[in-house]
């Protein structure tokens, strides 16, 4: 196996946002960039295949709104501090996961510019950590290796899961029998957490004009999907409240309002209409 595609990658060839995903939707041209020290190119910075339209970085709303469910998380593992808590994200793109959390607070952070298919060939070759924070290459089958991983190693071992997925995921055909029915076996909570305002992701520097859709600017900021981290929390950690309560919780009492959860994706839009409405109605 071999990975491609780097933390934080959704790329469409057009410019709207979408939530289903079409069937003629992938990249018609992969320009994978192969790997060679021999050649001074700025895009070669992976020791592994990429696809270029999968380099883009996740932004940091993502992870602030993520910090209010690992505090909360933190809280029920009673770890010392909840900024002392390991995370890992497996998928390299600018390493700007591993900036931005350390920016908000969490030291411990595992993100390193390697091959994640080749590390967990071996599940001693796995970094030690407490939760799994990633957001995956979203072209090929990238989304269903991490899901089939996560079901077979990370439930397994009963360590709590954050993917930041297209909302897309949760409606295909297989996702039940993948993903959903398999993390409830396991004896583990999922939900999911949404903003109210769409993520905007960041396409980094280095990938060239050339490589980039039409409908990515000189910011490259891009935003082709709607997305929510799809969270899973092993149920023995749970002290009382379920984490969907206690997160529902948190979100009411939040000023001003960030984001939602809801136990399926179709929930997320409930809600989000029920806050809007508040918002509108009395101004917070």
């Amino acid at each position: 196996m071999n990975v491609d595609k780097t933390t934080t990658k959704h790329r469409s060839e057009s410019a709207r946002i979408r939530e289903d995903r079409p069937d003629d939707s992938r990249p018609s041209s992969k320009r994978k960039h192969e790997y060679d020290e021999s050649i001074d190119d700025p895009r070669r910075r992976h020791p592994f295949d990429t696809n270029a339209l999968d380099h883009c970085e996740t932004p940091r709303a993502a992870y602030e709104h993520l910090r209010d469910f690992l505090d909360v998380l933190g809280r029920s593992m009673m770890v010392a501090s909840t900024y002392g808590m390991s995370l890992w994200d497996p998928y390299y793109c600018d390493g700007g996961s591993k900036r931005i959390l350390r920016d908000i607070g969490f030291d411990n952070v595992i993100h390193e510019n390697a091959d994640f298919y080749d590390v967990i060939k071996k599940e001693e070759s796995i970094p030690p950590h407490d939760v799994l924070v990633t957001n995956p290459p979203y072209s090929e089958d990238h989304i269903y290796r991490l899901l089939e991983f996560v079901v077979g190693t990370e439930i397994a071992n009963q360590r709590p899961v954050c993917l930041l997925l297209p909302n897309w995921v949760s409606r295909r055909p297989d996702y039940e029998t993948r993903f959903a029915i398999p993390v409830a076996r396991g004896k583990c909570e999922l939900f999911y957490l949404s903003p109210l305002t769409p993520y905007t992701y960041i396409m980094p520097p280095f990938v060239h004009r050339e490589d980039r859709p039409e409908h990515v600017g000189s910011s490259g900021e891009t935003t082709p999907y709607l997305s929510s981290w799809y969270i899973v929390v092993p149920s023995s950690l749970c002290r009382g409240n379920s984490f969907l309560e206690m997160m529902d919780a948190v979100a009411r009492k939040r000023k001003p309002k960030a984001w939602v959860v809801a136990r399926t994706v179709r929930g997320l839009k409930w809600k989000m209409k029920k806050v809007r409405q508040h918002v509108n109605a009395n101004g917070a």
